[in-house]
């Protein structure tokens, strides 16, 4: 049977009533694309008024895949021109998690700074995706760099040039000697050992202190204008060479105007100090007298 066109007023009515009273099942069969009028774009339409086919004249879960067109991939295309669907044609967040395909999303795709912390799986990020010259100081956490992450150059300058460092025996025992200068002064707490030998080749220690200043153990002598210490110095085989001077932190005339001699053994000495005037272990304190010392021996 030859298709009939419609006149625009008989084609809107049966659009109108399509599935309606008018017609009936049978006849909705036999109506081809010819006869739907396009739709005037109007607003305020429905599936009554109007032309065109509406969202609603659509059941749910009609549309399958090989319904759409495959999109042209022009420029200039938008969601009433074209083929295919658009972004403007999907919903804000109607693309879920298991809609997308495993390792589908590049780094073209990701946004600046659209990777946050959280976003990061803890131990995920190695030294090869570390820039170079990218973990600053104000990254590192207080003590978290031991010596044992630094290179033997490193470790060397501690000793050598480094400033205000501390280092146990074991440390500097472990460390390099290269030579080289000391910039700055060396103060050791402890034993210096190895780089001094007496004339037979012995290793030779060398240990220094002094007692406090302001609390040092003065005891007075049957003179009352003698005053002595006794020094304890441990780690010595023999009897040191010892080399002691006494000082006054508030007025060096004071110590300097006494006069001081000690005797020695391996395990420490006793510093006798003989003054013009009486003395009391309070007055000599209050003037901060003390011993500074250093032994050398095997």
């Amino acid at each position: 049977m030859k298709e009939k066109k419609l006149s625009k007023k008989k084609a809107s009515t049966l659009n109108s009533e399509i599935g309606g009273e008018v017609l009936g099942i049978s006849r909705v069969a036999n109506i081809t694309s010819g006869m739907i009028m396009k739709a005037d774009g109007s607003s305020g339409q429905d599936i009554k008024k109007g032309a065109g086919i509406k969202r609603n004249h659509i059941q749910d879960r009609a549309i399958s895949s090989a319904k759409i067109k495959n999109a042209g991939g022009k420029s200039g295309q938008d969601t009433t021109r074209g083929s295919g669907i658009k972004t403007k044609h999907i919903q804000d967040n109607a693309v879920t998690e298991p809609k997308l395909a495993d390792g589908s999303v590049t780094e073209l795709k990701l946004g600046a700074d659209s990777v946050t912390s959280s976003k990061i799986k803890d131990g995920n990020v190695i030294t090869t995706k570390l820039a170079d010259s990218s973990v600053t100081n104000d990254k590192l956490n207080d003590g978290s760099v031991n010596e044992d992450k630094l290179s033997a150059d490193v470790k060397e300058k501690l000793v050598t040039n480094g400033n205000n460092h501390t280092h146990s025996a074991a440390d500097v025992g472990a460390l390099p000697i290269t030579g080289g200068a000391v910039n700055g002064d060396v103060h050791v707490l402890g034993t210096l050992l190895g780089a001094v030998k007496d004339d037979s080749g012995n290793q030779l220690k060398i240990v220094c202190g002094k007692t406090p200043e302001g609390n040092t153990n003065w005891i007075q002598c049957d003179d009352p204008a003698g005053l002595y210490v006794d020094v304890s110095v441990s780690g010595f085989k023999s009897i040191p060479y010892y080399f002691v001077d006494v000082f006054s932190a508030s007025d060096h005339i004071l110590a300097a105007s006494a006069s001081y001699t000690f005797s020695k053994t391996h395990g420490g000495l006793r510093i006798y100090i003989k003054y013009p005037f009486p003395v009391t272990p309070d007055n000599a304190n209050k003037h901060k007298w003390h011993v500074e010392w250093l032994a050398i021996g095997t």
